[in-house]
């Protein structure tokens, strides 16, 4: 019976024995499948990250690249600006010198017929004509007026004494009517 115990017992221990050993195997496979399973995740988190960090750099290229061609595009237009600048002050100072030619070709052939002018002796074709017109006119005038106050000097007594009866009679007349009235006299 004691032997049958011990042998129990031992079969027992053995048995336990290997319960433990396959339940720390088992324990043991646990932790190496979580180990895995974390692996796993992690290698996906991973590439996750690779993949977004893959994206922004792109996206980041993307608007250097995007950023770099306006810059392009800027001096292009800038180029361009400065050529159409240019060209506007080259057609500008051309027709500024065309203009400034033209004027003294104008001025050269006036002088020439001024010249002409002056050259030929009939009066009608000389371009200062009017003027010496004018001056011929008041050249008249001013004999004539002359003259006339030359005459005036002389009858000048006679006809102060006319105007003076005429203007006295055309005054009273207009007293009379009422057109006009008498101041009051100082005294």
């Amino acid at each position: 019976m004691y032997d049958e115990i011990d042998k129990l017992k031992k079969t027992k221990n053995e048995l336990q024995d290997v319960y433990y050993g396959k339940l720390i195997e088992f324990t043991k496979l646990q932790y190496l499948k979580q180990d895995v399973k974390w692996m796993t995740e992690t290698q996906e988190k991973l590439k996750l990250r690779e993949a977004e960090k893959q994206r922004i750099k792109e996206e980041r290229q993307a608007r250097i690249d995007a950023i770099n061609k306006e810059k392009e595009e800027r001096k292009q237009k800038e180029a361009e600006r400065k050529e159409r600048e240019e060209a506007r002050k080259q057609a500008e100072e051309e027709k500024r010198i065309e203009n400034e030619k033209n004027m003294r070709q104008n001025e050269i052939d006036q002088l020439a017929k001024l010249d002409e002018a002056i050259l030929d002796e009939a009066v009608g074709n000389n371009p200062l004509f009017a003027q010496i017109e004018t001056c011929e006119q008041l050249k008249k005038y001013v004999s004539k007026q002359m003259k006339n106050q030359k005459t005036d000097d002389d009858a000048q007594p006679a006809q102060t004494e006319e105007q003076k009866a005429q203007t006295k009679g055309e005054l009273d007349k207009a007293l009379q009517k009422g057109a006009i009235m008498q101041a009051p006299s100082k005294d």
